[in-house]
């Protein structure tokens, strides 16, 4: 006879997130970075700063050119043709410094936001009660340690590091277009709405997917925990076709969830990176159309496509990269979150009455007791232990 059937291994949800929807929303998951990255104010200030450094050069490279054509190759000019070179070589030194330095200050704050949260999680931990353990599988609370974190790790540090990175380059070469010419930019800026259509149409989708893969890896990471440890009773009573049945039905699961999170996560990118290149054509068509009807100069129209092609650059890291990453992580961060958040059932007294020294005896007297919502586990219990006894419960 087989082994009893068993009902689908999930992970339990800690009861304490108190949340009924699947996944947070992307504003909420950029709320939590911002909190995240509060506590070191001063080197995200520090790195800001140093971030503007390589920022500054690409519009001044983007600049440069109208100068080059108009004014020195055109012009004639080759005092400006001279000075213009030299500050795009003396630029591209500091701008290379200035990133190395942005990077080893991304690490470093990286580090310290991750060990934060983790410290968070262990301690918590430690204060939860043994109801919490009952209901909890080992191998879901790893996986928040784990994969949950590691994504967490990517998308609120270096992903909103790059963010940040986007952001200050927009602020930097905006006013530089209209500089350089405001129609064009006038035209570049009513083309933004189409960038973010991608977050708008798909992203709590994506968001709500995520957060169902994450729960069945903690599922799948729990089962691949107890077979480890149940190894001896599967060899023993000859279980190993009912343990392949019950991992492939999950795999099978999995690879459907995958499929999908991965997927409304890409679309979200893709659609937002196609609205970048809508602007881009529409760009270009309006700048031909006013250079070859004698209303821009040619050293103008090169350099406003130079700089709206790195202005083109940060809207599609934001889009295709930041908006994703933040995405993907919602669900593991959410499930972090529900870790945090898990009620402590049975606190200590504030000022705990210490045991006395010595062999002590030990006596319950009619005790009954049940985890919150399950049946009691233990009922009308009376036992004494005398002091210096040892005894095992068994059950």
């Amino acid at each position: 006879m087989g082994p009893p059937a068993r009902p689908k291994a999930t992970a339990a949800r800690p009861r304490g997130s108190g949340r009924s929807k699947e996944g947070l929303s992307l504003g909420e998951t950029v709320r939590h970075a911002v909190s995240l990255w509060r506590p070191h104010a001063p080197i995200a200030a520090v790195l800001l700063a140093v971030l503007a450094v390589p920022q500054g050069y690409k519009a001044f490279f983007a600049y440069s050119q109208r100068l080059i054509i108009d004014g020195g190759i055109l012009g004639g000019d080759s005092a400006l043709l001279v000075r213009v070179v030299a500050g795009l070589a003396l630029g591209f030194v500091f701008a290379g410094a200035a990133q190395f330095f942005a990077d080893y200050l991304r690490a470093r704050a990286g580090a310290a936001i991750i060990n934060r949260v983790r410290e968070q999680m262990f301690l918590h931990l430690q204060d939860l009660s043994m109801g919490f353990f009952a209901r909890a599988r080992a191998g879901d609370v790893v996986a928040r340690f784990t994969s949950d974190l590691a994504d967490v790790q990517k998308s609120l540090t270096t992903r909103v590091v790059d963010a940040a990175f986007a952001l200050l380059g927009l602020a930097i070469n905006l006013p530089v277009a209209f500089v350089l010419e405001w129609r064009l930019a006038l035209v570049m800026l009513a083309g933004l709405p189409l960038v973010g259509i991608g977050t708008r149409l798909f992203g709590s989708a994506a968001a709500a997917a995520r957060y169902r893969l994450k729960q069945d890896e903690g599922a799948m990471a729990a089962t691949v925990q107890e077979n480890v440890r149940a190894q001896a009773v599967i060899k023993v009573y000859g279980l190993h076709g009912w343990v392949r049945e019950r991992f492939a039905a999950q795999l099978h699961g999995l690879r459907k969830r995958l499929t999908q999170a991965d997927f409304l996560a890409e679309v979200v990118g893709t659609s937002s990176s196609l609205g970048v290149l809508a602007v881009q054509v529409l760009v270009l068509g309006v700048g031909a159309y006013l250079a070859a009807t004698g209303r821009l100069s040619a050293g103008s129209l090169v350099a406003f496509l130079s700089l709206h092609a790195i202005v083109s650059k940060d809207i599609y890291d934001l889009t295709k990269k930041v908006v994703p990453a933040l995405i993907s992580s919602a669900g593991g961060l959410q499930r972090i979150e529900e870790i945090t958040r898990e009620p402590v059932e049975v606190r200590e007294a504030a000022r705990p009455r210490p045991l006395p020294p010595g062999p002590l005896a030990f006596r319950l007297d009619n005790v009954t007791f049940a985890y919150p919502g399950s049946n009691p586990v233990l009922k009308g219990l009376t036992l004494e232990v005398p002091a210096g006894r040892r005894v095992a419960l068994v059950g």
